[in-house]
């Protein structure tokens, strides 16, 4: 889900974005009020961002494999054990500010109990801890 955050860091919400809300709720078949996880989003988030900073692809890693169930095929954990297996072999070898960002992603470890992108404090936690920093390592590259 898109979000956009003002100057002052604070979590706003398009009529677009309310709208496209309220007919997916209304569309869904679902009559629970749990948030969507999004656990999965910000996982393939720490994955871009090591697979630009590395320029290689997650499935090249000798752990993707390994990480293939007892048929051989992906499993629903191969990608998360990979990038986790990944991110820990590079350690900072990226700095300790991508090592941040890139361990918060693959884990969803923002300091809340929560992985939905529709909670206010965790995008801010996202935009503080993840767009910010990569600002900072990007200022520092050019």
């Amino acid at each position: 889900m898109p979000f956009l955050i003002s100057r002052n860091n604070s979590a706003r919400i398009s009529n677009a974005q309310s709208q496209e809300g309220r007919e997916f709720a209304e569309g869904s078949t679902s009559h629970t009020s749990r948030p969507r996880d999004h656990g999965n989003t910000l996982l393939s988030l720490g994955v871009l961002i090591l697979e630009l900073w590395f320029g290689q692809p997650l499935e090249s890693q000798p752990s993707w494999e390994a990480n293939f169930g007892p048929n051989g095929e992906e499993t629903e954990f191969t990608k998360f054990n990979t990038a986790a297996t990944w991110q820990r072999m590079v350690g900072d070898d990226g700095g300790p500010i991508l090592h941040n960002i890139t361990r918060r992603c693959v884990y969803g470890n923002f300091g809340l109990t929560t992985q939905s992108l529709e909670n206010a404090e965790l995008i801010k936690a996202v935009y503080e801890n993840v767009v910010m920093e990569l600002q900072r390592v990007c200022d520092g590259l050019f």
